[in-house]
């Protein structure tokens, strides 16, 4: 069973060190990669005609500025915790609110984008002509990720309101959290953001996953019946599926060190204590974590073959613009 401890150890300083230089090296690396690749997604979704009309470049360009943004604002809060020498979100109010409401409804936000993108590859697959149709409707999408916006911005409400300076006598400074006499209220928030940036994500990730990737399967067996231009239909589908597939796994493998993290967070919070590596773990599964902001641009070029060709062409002009892929 795990335990957590508030124990000296040797080595702390040594795990300080760790996390100081880590944190540098890897949050400037995963800025670059981050800025970069998403600047690509961006533009290749939003601007090229063969994934601008579609639904699933319209939810991958909105994912591409969320994602952007969560990383920056992630980054610049751990370069400026180490180049200052002290914890920024707790140097004045404004931070504590601004940086915890980003981060809280940011990657919440990444995730469930990532969600309605997944549950619409379901939909194209699976309901009605007519359910197709509707939803294929840039008004119904910006719907949907308008009202995205709006349900986890109730949710993280508390941490915009609720969330200040307090001071702590024991440790003589003051710490970025909800004014109260127990962990009730900061324990609740954690166990809301497991769930809504992780837990209930993925599942709803991995059953639309496994419903696509069954119905893809099918299509592929029936294939030597079928003639050209359904080929063709039933080839671009699949080049869809398989990237939102391998964006899936990609969030499960990045997130779940965090889920299993929180979970042993909101214990340690319970029990009011802290065990010495505790710092050194958080700073891994949050780089973990945040690498999935990074990193779709890898799962595009490696899954979505429309994608690789779109991006080899933004290096030439003349061919750039001028081929049309209808989906």
């Amino acid at each position: 069973m795990f335990e957590c401890s508030n124990k000296e150890s040797s080595f702390s300083e040594l795990i300080e060190m760790l996390i100081t230089i880590s944190s540098i090296i890897f949050g400037i690396f995963l800025l670059i990669v981050g800025v970069v690749g998403n600047s690509f997604t961006l533009f290749i979704y939003s601007c090229v005609n063969c994934f601008k009309r579609t639904s699933t470049g319209f939810y991958f360009s909105c994912l591409a500025i969320v994602n952007t943004i969560a990383i920056i604002t992630f980054i610049t809060l751990i370069l400026l915790d180490n180049f200052n020498g002290v914890q920024t979100m707790e140097q004045n109010t404004f931070n504590c609110k601004f940086f915890n409401f980003t981060i809280y409804f940011f990657t919440p936000l990444s995730a469930w984008i990532e969600t309605a993108a997944s549950l619409d590859r379901l939909a194209a697959n699976k309901f009605t002509p007519i359910f197709i149709a509707i939803k294929k409707k840039r008004k119904f999408q910006v719907i949907m990720v308008g009202l995205i916006s709006i349900i986890l911005f109730m949710f993280n409400l508390p941490n915009l309101l609720l969330l200040k300076l307090v001071y702590n006598n024991e440790s003589n400074s003051s710490n970025c959290e909800i004014d109260s006499n127990d962990n009730f209220n900061i324990i609740s928030l954690n166990i809301i953001d497991l769930f809504l940036s992780i837990l209930i994500p993925f599942s709803l990730m991995i059953f639309s996953s496994v419903i696509v990737s069954y119905r893809v399967f099918k299509s592929k067996v029936r294939v030597v019946s079928l003639k050209n231009s359904k080929l063709n239909i039933i080839k671009k589908e699949y080049k869809f599926a398989a990237t939102i597939i391998g964006r899936n796994i990609l969030f499960l493998s990045l997130n779940l060190p965090m889920g299993i993290f929180l979970i042993l967070d909101i214990h340690c919070k319970a029990t009011n204590q802290k065990p010495q590596w505790f710092d050194l773990v958080y700073l891994i599964v949050q780089f973990l974590s945040y690498s999935n902001f990074s990193a779709t641009f890898i799962i595009d070029f490696a899954c979505n073959h429309m994608f690789r060709k779109r991006f080899k062409q933004i290096f030439d002009k003349n061919t750039f613009f001028s081929e049309s892929i209808k989906l």
